[in-house]
């Protein structure tokens, strides 16, 4: 091994320094690698604790109390196994437990998603969206970077965010973007909700969309949209018909003309 990275060490610079000699930027990229074949050579990576391995093969198989203990056991080798135990405890929904681990990291910051899923789900969503100032990859992520914009009042910034969402090529970034109409309803911002939820259904062709875009016209007080657009949502297959009755959001439809006609638009 030595042999060979002194080789790599020796053969890299050379090719780098005719690279330079030549202004070749591609011999400077092989030569690059061969010099970094050298440092991997040179410096190996630790190789992984097996525990950790261990541990995540137990979570997996919802063992979480032998998860934690051998991960515990091996924590002071290897400190990366707190923050698995923080998975773990996630997992079941125990926060504070989830917290306590990552405290037992000492100064070496947990991932992420851990930072983010531990602050949302324990109500600190200020710090929600100065851990995601943009919006994440990871359309999970981009529901509670959502979820905080509306708890925090910032409706107008989530409904960029659901627009900008439901316009990306992937469907799961474009449900993430469809469920804000929900959390916006129920903040009160019902022009907002209702503009995702016109949005969701022009994307997703689903009529729950435009189901929900009646409930929201209902709250601006917009009782022959709202009504219209019921219609709509039935002639897209909305066929939920217990739902539209029982919806005390749309009860003040039921003594406008054309509700009984758009009920027998339906089967029982």
């Amino acid at each position: 091994p030595k042999v060979a990275a002194v080789s790599s060490l020796l053969v890299g610079g050379a090719v780098v320094a005719y690279a330079i000699s030549e202004r070749s930027p591609l011999l400077g990229y092989f030569g690059a690698m061969g010099l970094y074949q050298a440092y991997l050579r040179f410096f190996p990576p630790p190789a992984q604790d097996p525990a950790v391995e261990q541990v995540w093969a137990l979570i997996q198989q919802q063992k979480f109390a032998d998860a934690e203990r051998l991960a515990l056991d091996r924590a002071t080798v290897t400190p990366e196994l707190y923050e698995v135990v923080a998975w773990s405890r996630l997992f079941r929904e125990d926060w504070p437990g989830a917290e306590r681990a990552i405290a037992m990291m000492g100064p070496v910051k947990p991932q992420l998603n851990l930072q983010v899923w531990l602050a949302a789900h324990t109500g600190r969503h200020a710090e929600v969206l100065a851990l995601m100032p943009f919006i994440p990859d990871d359309p999970k992520l981009a529901v509670l970077r959502l979820e905080a914009q509306v708890k925090t009042g910032k409706t107008e910034a989530a409904l960029r965010d659901a627009i900008t969402l439901l316009a990306k090529h992937d469907r799961s970034a474009q449900q993430a973007g469809a469920a804000a109409s929900a959390g916006l309803f129920y903040a009160g911002a019902w022009e907002p909700s209702l503009q995702v939820s016109l949005a969701a259904f022009d994307v997703l062709k689903e009529p729950v969309h435009l189901f929900n875009a009646a409930c929201a016209l209902v709250r601006l007080e917009k009782l022959d949209e709202a009504l219209a657009m019921l219609g709509r949502a039935v002639d897209a297959g909305y066929a939920k018909r217990a739902q539209i009755v029982d919806d005390p959001d749309l009860a003040r439809l039921k003594s406008m003309p054309g509700w009984d006609a758009l009920l027998g638009r339906m089967q029982l």
